[in-house]
């Protein structure tokens, strides 16, 4: 990502995010996410998880069950379709962690890792995970 002072904007590169995964810190700390809902949850077939924020897939991608059905939303539909290409999103939409479009209670598991901190409104981004998070 990169800052524009003078319009104090983020643009964001899909392609840096594959690139940086593939050093240290991306690619540990999607295998550590997945750790953690091991911790909480067993990842079986039966679960259906929502990765809110999905960028290219990385977190998804980890997810060891390839029976679960794993979904993905992102903001950038370059995202998306790279995570596509790659084959680390096979059901990824473009929307708004603001404004999910998803029946309530429709994920056994919520994920959004490192993407809190990017959204505007992000009490209504947990609003919305809340929301289509079955507990």
């Amino acid at each position: 990502a990169h800052r524009n002072m003078k319009t104090d904007t983020i643009t964001y590169n899909p392609e840096e995010e594959e690139e940086a995964r593939s050093r240290w810190y991306l690619g540990l700390r999607d295998k550590f996410v997945i750790k953690i809902i091991k911790n909480f949850t067993d990842l079986d077939a039966s679960k259906v998880v929502l990765d809110a924020g999905c960028g290219t897939g990385g977190v998804l991608s980890n997810i060891p069950n390839t029976e679960i059905l794993k979904i993905g939303n992102d903001m950038s539909v370059k995202s998306i379709s790279l995570g596509m290409e790659t084959g680390k999103i096979i059901h990824g939409i473009q929307a708004s962690n603001t404004h999910l479009p998803f029946k309530d209670k429709a994920f056994d598991i919520s994920i959004s890792s490192e993407v809190l901190e990017h959204v505007e409104d992000d009490l209504s981004a947990l609003k919305e995970l809340d929301r289509v998070t079955n507990h």
